[in-house]
């Protein structure tokens, strides 16, 4: 179960790891102009250091510099908590009512900010508690995640051109160590159908054959208020190299419900989320048997592995 603790403090280890790192996502979309954002903080609070980005995409651009905006900082100073943060790079994300609620802000460069309020829909799904996910280790492990789906509202401007963002999307935060590059390749994805219905999954996948995601890991279902573990699942993506252009996939959480969608892209990004590692990052129109949602895909993968993929 995440408390309050778990959203505000940092989790430190005991031996000291430099490898160790803290983490949040919040993305959200304006499906309307074909807009992504994701805001991403990566601490190592061992070494004091903290990397955060902002990234606006529209279209498939397929180089930084292509992106409607982005800004990234590798080291900036560790604040002291991982839940109530003001970055130098203009970044700010506040626990307003934690576990739950978070009041997003940023001031970048170019005519560019947002001030977001973020209003969870549901409590943090921690994927190692076994009350919750029945995919839970049975060991508690010394890393930790949890995802959680909520209702992103307020307003964007890019470049000086301002949106409205209404939009359901999931946020994460994770604790534990991790290396810059040698690591398993992990999908994860949700689709959104508004406040009343999201699905929530995570796969692992081989780069060498990323069509099939495979072994399924976790998820869950957020359904009329309330929360169902996901037990199984299967999937398919089809791809432009590693950039998922269009997904299809099956998953039956712990009711014996199944549901089945099906994706395509509109939006694409190779994100270098932290070194050695690209996320290849879309915003996907989802269809479930002719009801419309959306929803972000991240598909995490280590350099040494993309570079496998060439030899």
């Amino acid at each position: 179960m995440i408390t309050a603790r778990d959203v505000m403090e940092f989790h430190l280890p005991a031996d000291g790891n430099p490898l160790w790192a803290e983490t949040n996502f919040f993305g959200f979309n304006i499906p309307e102009e074909k807009i992504n954002v994701g805001i991403y903080f990566l601490s190592r609070p061992t070494l004091g250091v903290a990397l955060a980005s902002v990234q606006i995409i529209q279209g498939f651009p397929r180089h930084r510099i292509e992106a409607l905006y982005y800004d990234e900082h590798a080291h900036l100073q560790l604040p002291e908590k991982v839940g109530d943060y003001s970055l130098a790079n203009g970044l700010s994300v506040k626990a307003v009512n934690p576990p739950m609620d978070y009041l997003l802000t940023y001031k970048g460069n170019n005519d560019t900010e947002f001030h977001i309020e973020f209003e969870g829909l549901m409590p943090p799904y921690d994927i190692t508690d076994p009350e919750m996910d029945p995919n839970a280790p049975k060991e508690k492990p010394i890393k930790g995640h949890f995802d959680q789906t909520g209702h992103f509202k307020g307003t964007l401007k890019v470049k000086g051109k301002t949106y409205k963002v209404d939009s359901v999307s999931t946020m994460d935060h994770s604790w534990g160590p991790r290396p810059e590059a040698d690591y398993a390749s992990a999908s994860w994805f949700h689709v959104s159908f508004g406040r009343e219905l999201t699905i929530h999954s995570i796969f692992g996948f081989d780069p060498m054959t990323p069509e099939i995601l495979d072994p399924f890991a976790h998820g869950y279902v957020l359904e009329g208020g309330k929360v169902y573990g996901l037990k199984s699942g299967k999937g398919h993506s089809t791809r432009d190299d590693l950039m998922q252009i269009g997904m299809n996939v099956e998953v039956t959480d712990v009711r014996d419900r199944n549901y089945h969608f099906t994706g395509s892209a509109m939006t694409g990004f190779p994100w270098m989320c932290w070194p050695n590692t690209c996320d290849f990052a879309t915003l996907m129109e989802w269809n479930m048997d002719g009801r419309i949602g959306y929803g972000e895909c991240q598909d995490v993968v280590s350099m040494p592995n993309i570079m496998r993929r060439s030899a």
